[in-house]
């Protein structure tokens, strides 16, 4: 069995084997790049109940599949971000932010008011809506949160009835497994249906959830373009608020 630290990665993670193990290392499992790689099985194994062993190996692949996503974690070293929880933090934000501008555009208009009666100035004080520029993001965030929730719902069908069905749900976690005792033979022959039925049901889950992001409007492609249309929108804001307040100060003018 690969020790620890007995991976390979280029750097982002996508390299990374995963390695689980199950009924005293009789069943061993290895993963890379969300699918299974490599099936080991003892000899004995063949002696038990098609649903002991079919329980077993769902054990061994699920514990490679956390293993590499631990792996994973520890080399890229991204943290976990909750979208609906960075909505509310951001919701706070703009209502902190909302208020200070607020009491900065009414200090300003104080000051104004004041020296008007002896200077001219001939342009309004620019307002800037940090609402508005916070509440797209937060929808944005929203959307991709109920998403997101909604995927755990999902689930991905491989394999076949008459070798091995397997049946997995996101983040390639296995949730049955049921095994024809026919193909119990050899260890094998065993090992490369199972394989085949959990990749044919990870791929099947991968369509569903394309399917599920694409019919929501979210798939990451649809998401990067509106956070660079409101990057883009709000670098525009923030641009001529600027110009608003250099327009304020250049129309000072002494009467006469």
């Amino acid at each position: 069995m690969p020790v620890a630290g007995d991976y390979e990665t280029g750097g982002d993670g996508s390299g990374i084997r995963g390695y689980g193990e199950a009924d005293s290392a009789r069943v061993r499992c290895t993963v890379s790049r969300e699918r299974l790689i490599s099936v080991v099985l003892d000899p004995r194994v063949l002696r038990s109940d098609s649903e002991e062993l079919a329980a077993s190996l769902m054990e061994a692949v699920n514990k490679a599949f956390t293993d590499a996503r631990a792996r994973s974690a520890a080399e890229i070293s991204a943290p976990h971000i909750d979208p609906l929880a960075m909505a509310q933090h951001m919701r706070e934000l703009r209502d902190n932010l909302s208020v200070r501008t607020s009491r900065i555009n009414a200090s300003i208009n104080e000051s104004v008011l004041e020296v008007r009666s002896e200077v001219m100035i001939s342009s309004d004080v620019p307002t800037l809506a940090f609402a508005d520029m916070f509440d797209q993001l937060i929808a944005v965030l929203e959307d991709v949160g109920r998403t997101s929730k909604g995927v755990t719902e999902i689930r991905g069908d491989g394999g076949n009835d008459e070798k091995v069905r397997v049946v997995c749900e996101p983040e390639a976690q296995i949730v049955s497994m049921d095994i024809n005792p026919r193909v119990m033979r050899n260890t094998e022959e065993l090992g490369r249906e199972v394989t085949s039925a959990v990749n044919m049901a990870l791929e099947d889950l991968d369509r569903r959830l394309n399917e599920y992001r694409e019919s929501a409007g979210l798939e990451p492609s649809k998401i990067q373009s509106r956070i660079d249309e409101l990057q883009e929108l709000n670098v525009t804001r923030l641009q001529s608020y600027a110009q608003g307040i250099a327009g304020l100060m250049g129309s000072i003018r002494p009467y006469g």
